[in-house]
């Protein structure tokens, strides 16, 4: 109960004006870098990175945070390879994710960010990276790749049915109607 309470208040703070998703988040991946097990607070920065997601992933130094405490969980649990069926391949999986969730925003911070970090946690992260999903590909769900390959045309109110309609057809109907008459 405890820890339920503790979430639901972390995200209050993320949503309240004068504290912000920054500060919080900032907060949560410090957590995440000096814990020996940090399952709920990867649990939780997912949860941020879900709501605040094209805010907090666009700022370069919650990124190079994000990317520092990743790296030093992932040498934690063993690198590339975690034993597979132990808590480090489940903690593999949840960094694993955390990565794919930022990359999915703002892919271009996250690699300019890449080049600033050290060598040795550049390859881990980077070899994380790698095993994440590719956003492109994923069947469900709207993705910031989604959004970049979306139509330039916006449309609102009632136009957006007007939009969806095929305009050739409606007026191959239309003639086709008077013609009866």
């Amino acid at each position: 109960k405890i820890g339920v309470a503790s979430d639901k208040l972390v995200q209050a703070l993320a949503k309240h004006p004068k504290v912000g998703c920054e500060a919080v988040t900032k907060m949560v991946i410090s957590s995440i870098a000096r814990t020996d097990f940090p399952i709920r607070p990867l649990v939780l920065l997912r949860t941020l990175l879900g709501d605040f997601g094209l805010r907090l992933c666009a700022q370069r130094d919650v990124v190079m945070l994000m990317l520092g405490a990743v790296a030093i969980q992932l040498e934690r649990v063993g690198g590339t390879n975690p034993v597979k069926g132990t808590q480090n391949e489940a903690l593999h999986v949840q960094l694993v994710g955390v990565l794919a969730t930022c990359n999915q925003f703002s892919h271009e911070t996250v690699h300019f960010c890449l080049g600033e970090i050290e060598p040795a946690h550049r390859r881990l992260v980077q070899h994380a990276l790698n095993e994440a999903p590719n956003p492109r590909l994923v069947a469900l769900g709207a993705t910031a790749a989604e959004q970049d390959s979306a139509e330039a045309t916006h449309v609102a109110g009632s136009a957006v049915r007007a939009a969806s309609r095929d305009r050739r057809n409606m007026s191959q109907i239309g003639r086709a109607s008077c013609r009866e008459r």
